[in-house]
């Protein structure tokens, strides 16, 4: 059972985390759920386990879609998911609980009410062990998609693990009436049984579950089963599950069910087969598709990546023969998203998600001559805008051009109402801008605007003490 650590509350959060609260709050109540949405984020990235903020974001972000969803949103929240799925495990398993978990809820702001996204922020919550957040996310999933057999299932999990254990009791009795001829939710019913009955104190907590399943056989399995919830054993089922239905009656999205199902069980090549099969059924190229090959591809690549560290901590690799051979594979990441983008926008020019994209790797190339019209050309879309203009602004310092940066970094100063990470680094940059052409006082003055909210970003306690 995952322990009960001391509930957060407001009274918990830092200054800034209050004041980005407060923002939040005020932008709910006049109905701009979308700049809520992103302040409660805000907050929780930097205290994960504050619960009552999250319930709060969950109605915002209901609230952002218009309280129901559609089906081209379930769809895109579904293989974002599948996509995200694997930076998450890889950020939690690093420690860095507030950007799984804010990753997590990206999915969750795209469709709040998809099964898949719930169960991404779950997933996330489990890494890091804040049960408690797991559970107030599958209950509002729960709420949209009472009869989803995948979160139901993982809703029993989370209330088995949480200590809910008659909850956890309800849920696989729930599956078990939803399907009556899969006998894994017998087996269930029982592990839960067991389990519901020791936390209410009428087994003992060392007493053997044969005492309550008098089937020896059933028992081991149980043991096995019960404790690998959403493990390769589960998956396989559901994989199985999946293609027989397929045989049955195919279709476009029990095809890119298939291949996300292959992707959470990390079978990149089949998950990429899946994908383009998807394709050739719909007859359309599908960009989200497009994405979710690319990322899978960045997978394989960051697979390579462990297995190269694996070999420098064994010794079996010196540090610098494996650093080299870390850059050399952390470019190929970069030129497959790169080869990825080119294609989309190729087919779909109008895309601005994979337009800004691609100019951010071109910018990590330092080819700002070609990014530069890239973001110009999304400036306009306001939610890119604040972005775009940071970036073009920072194209033009690149080259040199500081005059018409210090535009482009004045444009997201007047912009941006609140002192956050963007005026931020506007002001930062600015700054820079303004010591590149000799104006070291306007430097300083753009320097302190930052000093007086943020003392430890950047450099700037050096800039203005040291003189700058």
């Amino acid at each position: 059972m995952a322990d009960q650590a001391e509930k957060k509350t407001i009274r918990d959060l830092s200054k800034n985390q209050r004041t980005l609260y407060k923002y939040g709050e005020e932008a709910y109540e006049k109905g701009n759920y979308g700049y809520a949405v992103m302040m409660y984020r805000r907050v929780l990235k930097s205290v994960p386990d504050l619960h009552d903020i999250r319930e709060k974001l969950h109605e915002c972000q209901l609230k952002k879609i218009g309280g129901k969803s559609n089906l081209f949103r379930g769809l895109w929240a579904q293989i974002y998911t599948s996509i995200m799925a694997v930076k998450i495990e890889g950020l939690a398993k690093k420690d860095k609980a507030g950007e799984a978990l804010d990753i997590a809820e990206q999915c969750m702001t795209i469709d709040p009410t998809s099964p898949a996204a719930c169960t991404a922020v779950a997933k996330a919550a489990e890494l890091v062990d804040l049960w408690e957040a797991a559970k107030i996310t599958v209950e509002f999933g729960l709420k949209h998609n009472p009869n989803d057999v995948s979160l139901i299932e993982h809703a029993g999990y989370v209330y088995g693990e949480a200590g809910y254990g008659q909850d956890s009791l309800r849920m696989y009795t729930k599956l078990r009436t939803l399907q009556p001829n899969n006998k894994l939710w017998d087996k269930m019913v029982l592990q839960a049984s067991a389990n519901a009955s020791i936390q209410k104190g009428n087994l003992g907590q060392d007493a053997d579950l044969n005492d309550v399943i008098k089937d020896k056989d059933a028992a081991g399995k149980l043991e096995a089963q019960g404790r690998t919830h959403g493990t390769e054993e589960s998956r396989k089922v559901l994989i199985e599950d999946q293609i027989a239905s397929i045989e049955e009656q195919d279709s476009v999205e029990k095809r890119k069910r298939l291949a996300a199902l292959y992707t959470a069980d990390r079978q990149w090549d089949l998950a990429i087969e899946w994908y383009n099969k998807t394709n050739e059924l719909s007859g359309v190229d599908d960009p989200a598709i497009q994405s979710a090959v690319t990322e899978i591809e960045v997978y394989k690549v960051e697979d390579e990546i462990t297995a190269v560290q694996a070999q420098v901590a064994a010794g079996t690799l010196d540090q610098a023969a494996g650093d080299e051979k870390v850059n050399e594979l952390e470019w190929k990441i970069h030129d497959i998203k790169k080869t990825g983008a080119d294609k989309i926008l190729r087919k779909f020019p109008n895309n601005h998600d994979v337009r800004f994209q691609f100019a951010e790797l071109l910018v990590d190339e330092e080819n700002f001559d070609e990014a530069l019209p890239h973001f110009q050309k999304i400036q306009n879309n306001p939610r890119y805008r604040i972005r775009a203009c940071m970036f073009v602004g920072n194209c033009f310092a690149g080259k040199g051009v500081h005059d018409l940066a210090v535009d482009q970094y004045k444009i997201v100063i007047d912009e941006v109402y609140h002192m956050d990470d963007d005026k931020k680094e506007a002001y930062y940059q600015l700054g820079q801008c303004y010591l590149h052409t000799g104006r070291t006082e306007e430097a300083t003055k753009c320097f302190k605007e930052i000093y007086q909210v943020d003392v430890g970003y950047k450099d700037v306690q050096t800039l203005i003490t040291g003189g700058a």
